[in-house]
């Protein structure tokens, strides 16, 4: 009873500290660059919103601004919420406010853009961005690393119908030639058996 007790205790204990650190880096509920992101991408609505009534004029461009502005709006939302989509609207909404602006020279703007791209492509992995990427990369070099250990042959178990060495050998021993393509269910046992010991 008394080590159920104790394994119980150590068990919460670990929940504790996995919340902790899941708690680190989080402000209302959500990861610091959501909020980041969030501020920014607030900043630059109000930016366009009130650019055509302020720093520009309310003419064609000035108008245009106002509705990228309204198109911001919704996004804001969204990134908060940390939909794994918004960020790639965000993207699109900047580029178009981008092909306004570089033209009609609105130095203001262009300025909030580039700090927003900055803010962007810091904060990806956040929204998922790229990720499958990273997993990929990651599961392929635990991949590499996995086969050189089971290639290793340190044993120098040979193949009983093929002698060869090149073998992929797992924990329980069961085994794989890579020579003539046949598997054993324990190379432990049958590996210091002749070769004719082994039906063809």
């Amino acid at each position: 009873m008394v080590p159920e007790q104790v394994r119980k205790a150590s068990t919460a204990q670990k929940t504790l500290k996995s919340s902790a650190k899941t708690d680190k880096g989080r402000v209302l509920g959500k990861p610091i660059q959501a909020i980041v992101v969030f501020i920014t991408v607030l900043a630059g609505a109000i930016l366009l919103l009130v650019y055509p009534f302020t720093i520009g004029t309310t003419d064609a461009i000035g108008v245009l601004f106002f509705v990228f502005g309204l198109m911001f709006l919704p996004l804001v939302y969204y990134v908060f919420k940390v939909e794994y989509w918004s960020w790639s609207s965000v993207v699109i909404v900047l580029i178009l406010v981008l092909l306004l602006a570089i033209p009609s020279f609105s130095y203001v703007i262009i300025g909030y853009a580039i700090i927003l791209i900055i803010v962007l492509f810091l904060v990806r992995r956040t929204y998922g961005v790229g990720l499958w990427r990273i997993q990929q990369a990651k599961e392929d070099r635990e991949r590499k690393v996995r086969e050189a250990v089971r290639t290793a042959n340190r044993e120098g178990y040979h193949c009983p119908r093929c002698s060869s060495r090149d073998l992929y050998i797992c924990e329980d021993g069961s085994t794989f030639c890579k020579s003539c393509k046949v598997g054993f269910v324990d190379i432990r046992n049958l590996g210091s058996m002749p070769k004719s010991s082994i039906k063809s």
